[in-house]
Order: C-alpha cells, then sequence, then structure tokens
C-alpha cells in the first residue's frame, strides 16, 4: 500500500515547522486564523498534519506570521530531513 503524501518522509518537518513559525510570532491559532482568513479548525488540522497545505498557503501562513515566505522555505529546506534520491533510468533508445 503507498504512503500517502500527507504522511511522507518530505512533508513530515512542515506541520512542526507551521507551528513553530506561529509560536514564534507570538499569535494563537485563533489569530493566525483571523490575519489569513481561514477558519481556526484549518491552522489547527495543518499543524497535527491532519491536512496538508500546498505552496500558495505556506505562502499566506508565512505572511500571517509576518515571515517573509522566501526565508520560510529556506527554513524548511534546512531541516536534517533526507533529500529524495531518485535512480535515473536509462533512456530506451529506438532502435
Amino acid at each position: 500500500m503507498p504512503t500517502r503524501a500527507l504522511h511522507s518522509t518530505l512533508y513530515r518537518p512542515v506541520p512542526p515547522l507551521l507551528r513553530a513559525m506561529r509560536e514564534e510570532a507570538g499569535l494563537t491559532t485563533r489569530e493566525l486564523a483571523a490575519n489569513i482568513g481561514r477558519p481556526q479548525s484549518w491552522v489547527f488540522k495543518s499543524e497535527n498534519a491532519e491536512r496538508r497545505i500546498d505552496v500558495a498557503e505556506f505562502c499566506l501562513w508565512c505572511k500571517g506570521c509576518e515571515v517573509d515566505p522566501a526565508a520560510g522555505i529556506r527554513r524548511l529546506l534546512s531541516r536534517d530531513e533526507p533529500a529524495p534520491t531518485r535512480r535515473k533510468q536509462p533512456r530506451k533508445r529506438p532502435g
């Protein structure tokens, strides 16, 4: 059975980072939700990996926490999660 994308190794550092950014901004889940125009439950579920956020939502979250989205991405990339490795498949040549 394939791993759901929500629980993939690459996504694991996202929810803790979301929470850390919110807490460092001194915001409650309700305050952040009000800042970005989302329900409090959306914030809660995003931080607890019950829902996955896309890159546009990540940028919205950053702005709600007064964090530059590029700095948020850099911070995410600096986490100690292993980088994905992918073997290149040899090209099949016609003929």
